[in-house]
């Protein structure tokens, strides 16, 4: 048998904040919750997993780290946006990155 709590964005925030003090922001986290509520499946709430999936960054360390990608240091920016898109998953909010690492 299995105890199965719904949770808010709110009461997800609080939890993860609780195991994991600093990986996220509170804005990253609710883009979080809302890719995998939009999924509508039920899923467990594995702090860990979550932080071994997901990284949060500004634009200027999202470049840094990802920018390889592009096959000329000359590249927009929306292409680069553009490109992650087609090869992860990509949450934006008020000037932070949330990337499904891959």
């Amino acid at each position: 048998m299995a105890i199965v709590e719904k949770m808010t964005e709110e009461l997800f925030i609080k939890r993860f904040k609780e195991v994991r003090t600093s990986q996220f922001s509170d804005a990253a986290l609710s883009e979080i919750f809302n890719y995998y509520n939009d999924l509508e499946e039920n899923l467990e709430f594995d702090p860990v997993a979550i932080c071994c999936e997901w990284t949060e960054y500004s634009y200027g360390d999202l470049k840094n780290e990802y920018g390889w990608i592009m096959d000329s240091e000359e590249f927009e920016d929306i292409d680069f946006i553009d490109e992650l898109r087609d090869r992860t998953v990509l949450l934006e909010r008020a000037g932070i990155f949330i990337i499904m690492d891959f």
